[in-house]
């Protein structure tokens, strides 16, 4: 039992050390408000869209922090972007998206593009 308590350590351990290298970079705002993170994921959700259809048309929000919201294609869900994680939610659905649970930003990225097309309705 001891042995398994040091290996998840340091398997923890090793899971902080590459997420604090990942993450901090991506999540400090730029000039604009915006976080390289929310830049990079208006990109992958745009690349999400089937070709021909409708750009997706982001909204600015937020005095301390910026998130950006967008409507989820076909469907009465915001999508709502924060400095590094993301949400989508409606009367129905409610899926949260943080950065605490992905070591790589790329990671969450995939996930919150494949909830995003689950859900949308070109």
């Amino acid at each position: 039992m001891f042995r398994k308590l040091i290996q998840w350590l340091r398997e923890n351990r090793e899971w902080h050390r590459k997420w604090n290298i990942a993450w901090p970079p991506v999540r400090k705002p730029g000039p604009d408000g915006v976080t390289p993170f929310q830049k990079r994921a208006q990109l992958v959700l745009a690349e999400a869209a089937p070709t021909g259809s409708e750009p997706l048309n982001w909204s600015r929000h937020g005095v301390k922090e910026t998130y950006l919201t967008v409507p989820v294609p076909g469907t009465a869900l915001t999508f709502w972007l924060y400095e590094d994680g993301a949400q989508i939610s409606g009367s129905q659905v409610e899926e949260i998206f943080e950065s605490g649970g992905y070591v790589e930003p790329e990671e969450l990225l995939a996930a919150m593009a494949a909830a995003f097309k689950k859900h949308a309705s070109w």
